[in-house]
């Protein structure tokens, strides 16, 4: 038995965790793009942006809404400095994952990083929103051992025609990436699968 087995792993996660940080500030800096932008939002909440929203949550606090505004309002930092929050997922085939991130004035808040395995695939499952029992149709990558990962979500009464219009985009995803499109998915869609694609 390997004495130095612990240490050994301790010290190979360490070094995984240090290259996904990493890529994830090189991303966050613009010195390297991702394989694939999931989902990407860049924003900056000035001193003046949070000033309104400070006097927005005060008028609502008696009605309860206020106290959400105010406690969003805080943790942006403090009230006379900008705010620019850095946050997406993005696919990275040198580490053979995605990586999901919010960067607050260069500072991560939040990091995490789910492998993408060898044989998952695009798939779909629905999402119930709202008390009506609606559903939306959201695109995954179906890990068969590990945690799926959520792509984009279809708005839409007719997930079919979204479908459709989302087909070329699936694909442009699957061709990037390397990862499949699940051929259930495939054929539960097939009439709303342009000619063309």
């Amino acid at each position: 038995m390997d004495e130095f087995a612990a240490l050994e792993a301790t010290v190979a996660s360490d070094e995984a965790r240090s290259a996904i940080e990493r890529v994830a500030w090189a991303i966050c800096t613009d010195e390297r793009q991702a394989d694939y932008v999931i989902e990407e939002f860049n924003i900056v909440n000035t001193p003046s942006d949070k000033t309104v929203w400070l006097i927005v949550g005060i008028l609502l606090v008696p009605i309860g809404f206020g106290i959400l505004i105010l406690m969003a309002l805080f943790k942006e930092g403090p009230l006379n400095e900008e705010t620019h929050t850095i946050s997406g997922r993005y696919v990275i085939a040198e580490l053979g994952g995605v990586i999901e991130f919010e960067c607050k004035n260069e500072v991560f808040t939040k990091l995490t990083f789910t492998r993408v395995e060898a044989k998952a695939s695009v798939g779909y499952h629905y999402v119930e929103f709202g008390d009506n029992g609606g559903m939306n149709l959201e695109f995954i990558i179906l890990n068969p051992e590990g945690s799926n990962i959520r792509l984009w979500r279809l708005g839409g009464w007719h997930d079919g025609k979204e479908f459709g219009k989302n087909y070329p985009k699936l694909v442009d995803f699957s061709e990037r990436t390397g990862i499949r499109l699940s051929q259930g998915m495939l054929n539960r869609f097939e009439k709303w699968i342009p000619l063309n694609g």
